[in-house]
């Protein structure tokens, strides 16, 4: 197979075959892996390992380039860092003094100078001299950028394309100081970039620059890698002309911006007709998907904002379908299946639907919480959606339930609604629906988790155990949420126990 011409889906087809573990696939293709991308990334061990933090599973990729693709003399070829020095005529030797060589560049005597054979330079001096240039501290700030950037900093206005082509010219500025950068560099140049752009951070996260680093990251890989079509003339890149304003970039993943804003277009023109093709919507919003999700994911706007700028996200539907693409295609069922099966475990003091969501609040709360709002809120039948939409003072989305006017304690409206805008309404209501819709809010518009106890906790036993997911980025959970998960694995786990013994010992007969 030739690995110059491997497309992403064959080396994702690939892996799979030889059982590479998802999530590590999933990894790898979040930062747009190709065949020859593969290769780099396997001599950037760095890199390799922060992507692959398991030794085991770096040697089985390693052994699957080897054997699926070519032997590894071809493999090394291909790669830059493993460049084979050729012979060169006496007009192509340079005498600069310059000691910054790029790790593709090449440097031979011709045997008619020397008279003898050309002397190789190895390719661990080559790699040696590369992995010796470190990012200067202070790490300094690109000192200019193109006009058209410039003006939109000036005005701080900078977003979409500009915004990447911003971070284009970044990374180009920071390759030539460190061509190799570790994790913790890669940071560095994310934090300080940040720091002085605020443009560029991501909204509600701790590590607000977490997507500037990973652009960086998959950039300067963009950058390493060969051009298949100059195998013979590989030049270093501080040769190569000035990037171009409509250069390819791999962030976002819809490299083509003209069918990006088609695709968009037609999005909104078939959401806005009476009654939409849903076949039609579902295959544009998979492949608008990418480009929209590094458009909120990077942008700092508030979430009406999005929804004016997404307006299909004023309905329940395509919010779970985005939230799906962000997961998986069976993370609703899949929520709604554990949903029930924790519910008879959860203690409540009636069988209303409503019930066990009360319940597992009232467990969240103690001592100062207790008066703490919720991640949802409960009106009697006679309240006003309007009214309670103009009242709401949280800029997180919550969720709003209407109970019915015949029966106390059965909902039969829910609404999700933030900064005093109604979202969108729950459709075909149920509890678990209106808390599924909940938690696809949060990952839909890119929001952290509200502070409030009671709130965050109930986030978490969404994410954790429906999801089935675990939250890494609040650094100190509440004791209520994690006595509460506590005393529920032990129902769970007492009444399987219960279980297995009324069904007996397997005999060898039944078997």
């Amino acid at each position: 197979m030739d690995l110059s011409s491997t497309a992403v889906a064959d080396v994702r087809r690939i892996l799979n075959e030889h059982e590479i573990e998802e999530d590590v696939i999933e990894s790898l293709f979040d930062n747009g892996i190709d065949g020859e991308s593969l290769v780099s990334l396997i001599g950037d061990l760095e890199e390799f390992k922060y992507l692959v933090p398991q030794s085991s599973t770096r040697m089985k990729i390693k052994r699957i380039v080897t054997e699926e693709f070519a032997s590894f003399s071809e493999v090394s070829s291909i790669y830059p860092m493993n460049v084979k020095t050729s012979s060169t005529s006496s007009s192509q030797l340079s005498t600069s003094s310059d000691k910054s060589i790029s790790p593709t560049r090449k440097r031979d005597m011709s045997p008619e100078l020397s008279g003898s054979p050309p002397c190789k330079k190895k390719d661990t001096d080559v790699y040696g001299e590369l992995k010796s240039k470190r990012l200067p501290k202070p790490c300094p700030i690109p000192p200019a950028f193109t006009p058209a950037v410039y003006n939109c900093i000036i005005k701080n206005e900078i977003s979409g394309n500009l915004k990447y082509r911003m971070l284009r010219e970044s990374a180009s500025f920071f390759y030539g100081l460190c061509p190799d950068p570790t994790p913790s560099e890669y940071q560095e140049m994310a934090k300080i970039l940040c720091n002085k752009y605020p443009m560029l951070q991501d909204v509600n996260c701790t590590e607000y620059w977490s997507t500037t680093r990973d652009y960086l990251s998959q950039r300067f890989r963009n950058i390493r890698r060969p051009n298949p079509g100059t195998k013979e003339e590989l030049i270093g890149v501080s040769k190569l002309p000035p990037i171009s304003p409509l250069a390819v970039v791999s962030n976002p993943p819809v490299s083509d911006e003209v069918s990006y804003d088609r695709n968009n277009s037609s999005l909104k023109t078939e959401f806005k007709k009476t009654n939409p093709n849903h076949l039609i919507m579902k295959k544009l919003i998979q492949l608008t998907h990418d480009h929209r999700r590094s458009e909120i994911s990077t942008c700092q706007v508030r979430l009406n904002k999005i929804v004016e700028t997404y307006p299909f996200f004023s309905k329940k539907i395509w919010i779970l379908l985005e939230f799906e693409l962000m997961t998986n295609k069976d993370i609703v069922t899949n929520m709604k299946r554990e949903w029930n099966r924790l519910c008879p475990f959860i203690q409540s003091d009636n069988k209303t639907p409503i019930a066990p969501l009360i319940s597992i609040d009232k467990q969240f709360r103690s001592g100062p919480t207790h008066e703490l709002p919720a991640a949802f809120q409960i009106y009697d039948s006679s309240s006003d959606i309007d009214t309670i939409v103009s009242h709401n003072i949280f800029s997180e989305p919550r969720l709003v339930l209407i109970e019915s006017d015949v029966s106390e304690g059965d909902i039969v409206q829910g609404f999700i609604v933030a900064e005093k805008t109604l979202i969108f309404e729950v459709t075909e209501f149920s509890v678990v629906d209106g808390l599924i819709a909940l938690l696809a809010s949060y990952y839909v518009f890119h929001i952290s988790y509200p502070k409030q106890t009671p709130a965050l906790s109930l986030m978490l036993f969404l994410q954790e155990q429906l999801m089935g997911t675990p939250d890494y980025t609040t650094s100190k959970k509440p004791a209520r949420y994690k006595a509460c998960v506590n005393a529920l694995k032990k129902a769970l786990t007492a009444s399987e126990k219960a279980t297995a013994e009324s069904l007996g010992p397997v005999l060898e007969d039944d078997i």
